[in-house]
């Protein structure tokens, strides 16, 4: 299954607007595409830390569900801006979109994981060499999820071909672990670090087998649009990397804006582990997830990290 232009240039019938809110009434407007999340969240920071404001931008925010939804949406004119994954991104530049990147969004890292491979802890999964012949659940049959979960089972003499991926919502990752519907399942924040209290444990950092660390997500945008607001398009990289560089090190702040967006609870999100903000663009961080996405056939003739990023 390739990854077609129709999903790109029209924007989702059903997409919920679940935010709209202008920073203040200045010129010149932008229109942001954002997740309830905390790897998606940063337009949000920027907006109620203040620092689009500070750079003397008007900024909607605009709610969405995934990346895939953004990227309609910025195709179809209703975004300037979002973030997305180098696989979205980079199917849509190859199909004539004119994605760019334009600024570094969040980093995956081994040292701090935010997404895992989970069993449950007292279930019949003991090592690598035991999913074979299993079903493993993943929040996208054409993503990094399974890419790298393949990388590693590759790694481990494991016969992938005897493996099944099924496609569950992230939320629905832990239960369906936790009753044994699915032998296991990559796991992703705020699920993850609370996934132990129901029994269900971390088995491998499998988006190691992509990179130690590379880019989950960056902000992008059509090349027109950087091009035709290039002095807009600079104030905006500054204030995402001032936003950065503030929710880093302001994680109780952060903490009472992502519980405003995501209706979670406070308590939850101070158990997991927080995301990390790019304060740079750099291809060396971008280029393993569009290798790996490369190398499964979702891109249909060759792409690299140079050909997506723009320097504003």
């Amino acid at each position: 299954m390739r990854l077609r232009r129709s999903r790109f240039v029209a924007i989702l019938a059903a997409v919920p607007v679940a935010l709209a809110r202008p920073a203040r009434a200045q010129t010149p407007t932008v229109r942001i595409g954002a997740v309830p999340s905390d790897s998606y969240g940063e337009p949000y920071y920027g907006l109620d830390g203040g620092f689009f404001t500070k750079a003397g931008l008007n900024v909607e925010v605009t709610s969405f569900s995934s990346g895939a939804q953004i990227t309609s949406a910025v195709a179809g004119g209703a975004l300037e801006a979002g973030l997305a994954d180098p696989i979205q991104v980079g199917a849509g530049y190859l199909h004539g979109v004119g994605f760019a990147y334009f600024a570094g969004g969040v980093r995956y890292s081994t040292d701090a994981p935010t997404t895992q491979l989970c069993i449950a802890k007292n279930g019949p999964i003991k090592s690598p060499k035991d999913l074979a012949g299993q079903t493993l659940g993943v929040f996208g049959l054409r993503s990094m999820p399974v890419f790298s979960t393949r990388e590693w089972l590759k790694a481990n003499a494991v016969d992938v071909d005897t493996v099944k991926f099924v496609e569950l919502p992230p939320s629905a990752m832990v239960p369906a672990i936790a009753r044994g519907t699915i032998a296991a399942g990559v796991v992703v924040e705020p699920e993850l670090s609370t996934a132990g209290d129901d029994g269900v444990v971390p088995l491998a950092k499998v988006y190691d087998y992509c990179a130690k660390a590379f880019c989950i997500n960056s902000w992008f945008a059509k090349r027109d649009w950087l091009t035709q607001n290039a002095a807009t398009a600079r104030k905006l990289e500054a204030a995402i990397y001032d936003t950065a560089r503030w929710a880093n090190t302001h994680h109780a702040d952060t903490l009472a804006i992502l519980a405003k967006y995501a209706k979670m609870e406070p308590d939850k999100i101070a158990k997991m582990t927080r995301a990390t903000f790019s304060t740079t663009l750099d291809p060396r961080e971008v280029e393993p997830p569009i290798a790996l996405a490369t190398k499964y056939q979702v891109f249909d003739r060759p792409l690299s990290a140079a050909d997506l990023i723009v320097k504003i």
